[in-house]
């Protein structure tokens, strides 16, 4: 069974809060977190209609792309998703297919798109939508299968 998963407009959907949880599990320090947050709620943007800018207005989600400390920061939030999935093969929300050997394959990441290889299972069905609606509310303001 394969199943792909597109994570809509992936670096306009990071949730911050989630995104400094994060940090903070993978040991960055409380000033670190500090400064991140400070450039997240810094950030203001206007539209230009017609030729003229609009009021400034703040972000509340997202990363900035094409800024290169928001590539990084993306990279955590996906190595984050990494380990959230392994973790749900090892509770056996979900089993991938068995290669030679102890060898398996259960997702692969490519960019802000997952695969998922699986036994064609009841399962396997259930398990996929169940782990796919907590990671959306949890990361994500957005996800399309």
């Amino acid at each position: 069974m394969f199943f792909k998963v597109d994570f809509t407009k992936a670096y306009d959907s990071v949730r911050w809060d989630y995104l400094l949880d994060v940090l903070e599990a993978f040991g960055f320090g409380n000033i670190w977190c500090k400064w991140i947050r400070g450039t997240f709620s810094s950030a203001k943007a206007s539209v230009l209609v017609n030729g003229s800018p609009t009021i400034e207005f703040l972000f509340h989600y997202g990363l900035k792309q094409g800024d290169h400390l928001s590539l990084y920061l993306f990279i955590l939030i996906m190595e984050s998703l990494n380990m959230s999935f392994t973790h749900a093969i090892d509770e056996c929300v979900f089993k991938g297919v068995h290669l030679h050997g102890s060898t398996s394959i259960s997702h692969l990441f490519y960019a802000d798109d997952v695969m998922f290889i699986g036994e064609w299972s009841d399962d396997n069905l259930k398990g996929i939508p169940n782990s796919m609606e907590a990671i959306r509310s949890k990361f994500f303001n957005g996800m399309e299968p």
